[in-house]
């Protein structure tokens, strides 16, 4: 009920082959509380609610973040984490959520939230997009770089000693 009143879903940019329906989504921070603000190196929470439209033997999940000039700069799916969700029954429901650490530079993103289903070979890196919301947001990444030192972030986050 809670995801259903915040939903931020615009239907704009929407796709998928169906058979899976994303009925709702929202974005908490660690408090809980619907925002697209956080303060760069702390976490967002990603929740979205689906239905099932037919049987769908494999489902998984997913999100990807992009920057102002829609570049992608995070992907993340289910079968990563957990593997494949179990088997949904037409008009079976299921929620996820996603807690993504915001270790980006300050500045706006978008992002998109998916669901699909495995190829028959049970790829995990290839599938059919049975729903997808995008140019969801814009998530604001805040740092105050007059009063905070700088914190260490990156495109990608490599393991870094100082010898």
């Amino acid at each position: 009920d809670e995801i259903l009143s915040k939903s931020i879903l615009t239907g704009q940019d929407r796709s998928g082959e169906g058979g899976m329906e994303i009925l709702a989504a929202c974005v908490t921070d660690k408090k809980g509380l619907n925002t697209f603000n956080v303060e760069m190196m702390d976490y967002l929470e990603f929740y979205l609610y689906a239905r099932a439209l037919r049987t769908v033997k494999k489902p998984y999940f997913g999100i990807a973040i992009y920057d102002k000039m829609n570049n992608l700069v995070f992907t993340g799916t289910t079968v990563q984490k957990i593997g494949y969700s179990p088997e949904l029954e037409s008009g079976q429901e299921i929620v996820i959520g996603f807690k993504v650490g915001m270790t980006l530079q300050g500045g706006e993103y978008t992002f998109r939230l998916s669901c699909a289903e495995p190829l028959e070979t049970y790829h995990p890196n290839k599938g059919v997009s049975l729903d997808a919301h995008g140019s969801l947001g814009p998530i604001r990444v805040l740092f105050d770089y007059e009063t905070r030192r700088a914190s260490f972030y990156g495109i990608a986050q490599l393991p870094m000693e100082i010898l």
